[in-house]
């Protein structure tokens, strides 16, 4: 609470006594004082009429909330012993009583005074009062400004130094947004642009702010930052905005102004009301008086994925879309954001935004290599300079290793901006830096503390963590862990797990995916990876963005504790297979020597795609539990998966022609499935010694038979054969 030292003259005001006095022990208040009856006051000590109050004083109590009836009871105040009314002996006003005996007179014979929280201290030589403040001198100006985000605004010195485009670079697309920007007559208020994470799309927007100061037409500007807690959330948006445009008319600031002091809760309310109070009723007023005059209307949002809640980013979009789309608000509004779920779903088609905004997908429609290698090259060609000005190489650098470099950034400027400030650093000679990074492997690189891609790993690690929580958080997905089953999706997309290569749709119900499971896992990635779908049924190919990123996935340096090794992989994909073939019932599965793969269920084919998956995924696992193991021999595991391999076999009437170096091949790996149970479960191979010695005598006879094959001539390979069945 705020205190004021009162000059010397309030003594007189208050005092009916001019001794000395002292403060009560604690600086208690007038209820918990010691009270004493007043003693009449010396006319030359009356308190002076209120007529005659300093102005200093009266603005004193006004601007301290004081209730305008103290003021005219102040009137009623007279000689401590005076008494007044109809007839009737009034009681005096009592008084604290000090410590030493001394009596002061305390606004002797007010009534009705409201002095707010006022706490009697020394009243010799001064006073000091603890007033509340009144809401009567609430500034609303000042109270929205103490409730933005400056770090926001696109010329903030927290933004110091802020990445934007290259002299040169991405001239079709800031051509394209600003033609957009300046054509008033566009039915669509709104552009979107997503892009993938480091595809450079705040640099893009830093740009256009810029012009668009340059040309008058800037209204306000807003940038998300997940690593600021003052603009990691949608709480300070609309405060921000409105300041932004109240600054550039003084008759919106104004109408902006009177409607936080008439609602000076409107920033814990609603996105929709606060954005209703401060911006479209203001502006509505402004409009009424024809008193726009040249008022900017571009306002920039960047980053609209970075706002930490989904809830927030949903609400913002719908505001904008009831408001200035669907609404009469004079803006355009330019959207940057990766293209996450919200904001994704919201563009597709059947999505409500989809119609209504102009939408550029920043990755697919510009090709940024041309830019990203006129960037590289004349940033590089920069710090040579210097590097020859101090008798360096004098053809640094090479194009082959500019090249280089932009096949690695895969079009993303990220990937380039990080190398320059790796290179560029001042402590480090730039080349052996470049050096470092074009060598660089996941594996090893030929420094070991060297971080080139320090920058870029933040960034995958920030989005990665953020998917991973909010996909593991859910209760449907308890016990999940989004990385291992995002790798193991990868592994078989890339080879299949061993010569078994499922179907996208087959390997979610391997791994214990609902429908359409591996789209969900995805769905918070899709800046840095996506599914999409191939022209086989069932099948979708896995694409990154970024080389980068698989790189940062494969490398337990640059991932941490996101690092998911390949043995951890196996491990759990080979469990996986276990768990398939434990569930099958003995009885449904076919038997005869010849079963042609489509007489199978499609649930009874991912289980022997299972079962042949094992001798590749046992091999490759680090561990799996000794008692798990055991549970699945117990539970007549080995007997199923006998019978599994056998249907395997037995699925193409091809198989029964005669044998192959192929076909004996993939005997042998069978064989191997068993072979690793007897030297896993050491006190279970009587059990499983009759499977494996089933397997290898089938091996054998299956290599005595490719030799008579050979030397009789009789010797196809399976693919001939296979061809020669079709034809």
């Amino acid at each position: 609470m705020p205190s004021l030292r009162i000059p010397g003259f309030i003594k007189s005001l208050f005092c009916g006594t001019a001794g000395t006095t002292s403060s009560p022990p604690g600086g208690a208040t007038l209820n918990e004082a010691t009270t004493t009856t007043a003693t009449p006051t010396p006319e030359s000590q009356q308190v002076i009429p209120p007529t005659q109050y300093p102005e200093e004083f009266q603005t004193f109590l006004s601007s301290y909330g004081w209730h305008p009836e103290a003021v005219k009871a102040l009137d009623a105040i007279g000689p401590s012993a005076s008494n007044t009314g109809s007839g009737q002996d009034r009681t005096p006003t009592p008084t604290p009583t000090p410590p030493d005996g001394n009596t002061t007179s305390f606004l002797t014979n007010a009534r009705h005074v409201q002095m707010g929280d006022l706490r009697y201290i020394d009243a010799s030589k001064h006073v000091t009062l603890n007033a509340k403040p009144s809401t009567h001198s609430i500034d609303g100006w000042e109270l929205l400004l103490s409730n933005t985000a400056p770090n926001a605004l696109h010329n903030s010195s927290a933004r110091y130094d802020a990445p934007k485009c290259d002299e040169d670079t991405r001239v079709e697309v800031i051509s394209e947004v600003m033609n957009w920007m300046q054509d008033r007559e566009s039915p669509q208020r709104l552009l979107c642009m997503t892009g993938a994470a480091g595809a450079g799309k705040s640099a893009l927007q830093q740009s256009i702010a810029e012009l668009c100061e340059t040309n008058g037409i800037l209204g306000a500007t807003f940038f998300f930052s997940t690593a600021d807690p003052t603009r990691h959330t949608a709480a300070t948006v609309i405060p921000t905005i409105a300041y932004q445009l109240g600054r550039r008319n003084p008759v919106l600031r104004s109408l902006i102004k009177a409607a936080v002091e008439h609602d000076p809760l409107i920033f814990s309310e609603s996105l929709q009301t606060q954005m209703h109070s401060l911006i479209v009723a203001p502006i509505g007023e402004l409009r009424k008086r024809r008193d726009f005059g040249t008022l900017p209307y571009a306002i920039l949002i960047d980053g609209l994925d970075e706002c930490t809640l989904e809830k927030q980013q949903v609400e913002l979009l719908g505001i904008i879309n009831h408001y200035v789309v669907n609404g009469d608000l004079p803006f355009r509004v330019f959207i940057a954001s990766r293209p996450e779920w919200n904001i994704r779903t919201a563009l597709e088609p059947g999505g409500y935004l989809h119609e209504a905004a102009y939408h550029i997908q920043l990755s697919d429609q510009y090709d940024a290599s041309a830019d990203i290698r006129r960037y590289l090259w004349r940033r590089l060609v920069d710090i040579g300079s210097r590097i020859r000005r101090a008798g360096g190489q004098p053809s640094w650098p090479s194009k082959e290793d500019v090249e280089k470099l932009v096949e690695a950034a895969s079009g993303q400027f990220i990937y380039a901006a990080t190398v320059v400030k790796y290179v560029s650093d001042r402590r480090g000679s730039p080349v052996d830096r470049l050096q470092i990074i074009i060598t660089w492997t996941p594996q090893q690189s030929s420094n070991p503390k060297a971080r080139p891609f320090e920058t870029l790993d933040l960034l995958y690690t920030n989005i990665l963590s953020a998917a991973k929580q909010a996909y593991e958080e859910l209760d449907t997905n308890v016990g999940r862990d989004l990385v291992l089953l995002l790798r193991a999706h990868y592994v078989n997309y890339v080879g299949g797990v061993g010569r078994e290569r499922f179907s996208t749709d087959d390997f979610d119900e391997l791994v214990g995916l609902e429908a359409n499971g591996h789209e969900i896992l995805v769905s918070d990635l899709h800046s840095l990876l996506q599914f999409s779908k191939s022209s086989l049924p069932g099948f979708h190919s896995l694409d990154f963005y970024h080389r980068s990123f698989q790189e940062f996935l494969d490398s337990a340096d640059r991932s941490k504790d996101l690092f998911v090794p390949y043995s951890r992989i196996f491990s759990f994909v080979a469990k996986c297979c276990l768990r398939r073939v434990d569930q099958v019932s003995l009885d449904s599965v076919p038997k005869g020597p010849k079963i042609k793969k489509k007489q199978q269920s499609p649930s009874l084919a991912i289980t022997v795609s299972a079962a042949w998956a094992l001798h590749s995924s046992l091999l490759k696992a680090s561990t799996i539990e000794h008692d798990f193991l055991a549970e699945f021999v117990r539970n007549d595991g080995l007997e199923k998966l006998d019978k599994l391999l056998t249907l395997r076999y037995a699925m193409d009437e091809e198989h029964n022609v005669g044998y192959d170096a192929e076909v004996i091949d993939e005997l042998e790996l069978t064989s191997g499935i068993f072979l690793w149970f007897k030297n896993q479960q050491p006190d279970l191979a009587t059990v499983v010694e009759p499977y494996h010695t089933k397997w290898a005598e089938r091996e054998e006879s299956g290599k005595q038979s490719l030799s008579r094959n050979v030397r009789n001539g009789k010797l196809k390979t399976w693919s001939t054969r296979k061809k020669g069945a079709k034809g």
